[in-house]
């Protein structure tokens, strides 16, 4: 009854099933007046059913209060001083102040992953993504902006994108791109010093200067200590005629030297890496009606590049292998050397 209910969807099974393997009292559906809709059917009614399940309204409110605010936080997790934080900017006063370790002991648990972060630090996230989009869903621009400044108030206290803020450094990119705000922050030269650039990739504008400075110099700024990263950025917005961008990185370059002319590069474009060795076959074709580009390498390698995305990305390989498995038509990649077809 429980799988009928959830239409397969495994999220809301187990979420029922949980609280129900706790129950003193065994239900049964052949019992006369059972009612099937009492088993939530979605995300959303687990939720709730497990909310209604706590006696005290206060701790359920609590409880709702620092499950939203978790549901913003981004790749393995935050502290629990960032959590309440993101609590209180959600306007979540008194869940900020719940000591977060007495939630840990209630059935609220079960909807955690903890893990030691950096610096070994505790840190939390939700188990699912689909509980996060459930919690996030209708949320105005204005939340976003909220957590965001929860984000950029913990790099302050943390002392600044030099200071001790890894979440900051990581994912302040994130959240201003969800918050509406990422042109203004990657404008700013100390955050491009300090940024995790693998991650703020993704999110760049192709049609800003930064962007075009990032593109072009990622994979060889993003190991080098900020002085250096920041040298490298002017130097390359020197080179792609972008003045006033080198001027503003040349500012937080506080070790000599920093360019101040250098030759043109052309027009910007966006280095690419993965392969070790020299490049000897580039290929540009259709997958699914999606362009691709597929690259051969001396390093024996094959890399394919999704050719919509801005900037470009790299495929996996497996998916991309599921995907031509599925496909109907005669697709054919092959890589020389060791010989790989995929049909």
């Amino acid at each position: 009854m429980i799988a009928q209910r959830a239409d397969r969807n495994f999220l809301v099974a187990a979420m029922t099933s949980v609280p129900l393997s706790e129950d003193d009292d065994v239900g049964d559906p052949a019992e006369r007046g059972f009612d099937p809709e009492t088993l939530p059917a979605s995300i959303g009614e687990a939720l709730d059913k497990y909310l209604d399940s706590i006696p005290a309204p206060r701790a359920k409110a609590d409880i709702r209060g620092l499950l939203t605010a978790l549901a913003s936080a981004r790749g393995a997790g935050i502290s629990d001083g960032l959590w309440q934080r993101f609590a209180h900017a959600l306007g979540y006063t008194d869940a900020g102040k719940v000591d977060l370790d007495v939630r840990r002991d209630t059935a609220a648990a079960n909807y955690l992953l903890q893990s030691v972060g950096e610096q070994s630090v505790q840190v939390a996230r939700l188990f699912h993504q689909a509980l996060v989009d459930e919690l996030l869903s209708g949320r105005a621009r204005h939340d976003y902006q909220a957590v965001y400044g929860a984000v950029l108030a913990e790099v302050e206290s943390s002392g600044g994108w030099a200071g001790h803020s890894q979440y900051g450094r990581a994912h302040a990119g994130e959240h201003a791109d969800a918050a509406g705000q990422l042109l203004e922050l990657i404008n700013d030269p100390d955050y491009l010093s300090w940024a995790e650039l693998s991650r703020l990739f993704p999110l760049l504008p192709v049609d800003s200067p930064v962007g075009a400075v990032v593109r072009r110099a990622a994979a060889r700024a993003a190991p080098l200590p900020a002085p250096r990263r920041a040298r490298l950025l002017a130097l390359t917005a020197a080179h792609l005629g972008f003045p006033d961008l080198r001027q503003s990185l040349c500012s937080v370059c506080n070790q000599p030297p920093t360019p101040l002319w250098v030759h043109t590069l052309g027009h910007p474009h966006q280095a690419l890496t993965g392969h070790i060795s020299w490049v000897y076959a580039v290929a540009v074709g259709q997958l699914d009606g999606c362009g691709v580009i597929v690259s051969g390498s001396i390093d024996e390698t094959v890399r394919i590049w999704d050719g919509a995305a801005r900037p470009l990305t790299h495929i996996d390989l497996l998916a991309l292998c599921s995907s031509l498995y599925m496909t109907t038509g005669r697709t054919h990649i092959a890589a020389g050397r060791a010989i790989s077809v995929f049909t």
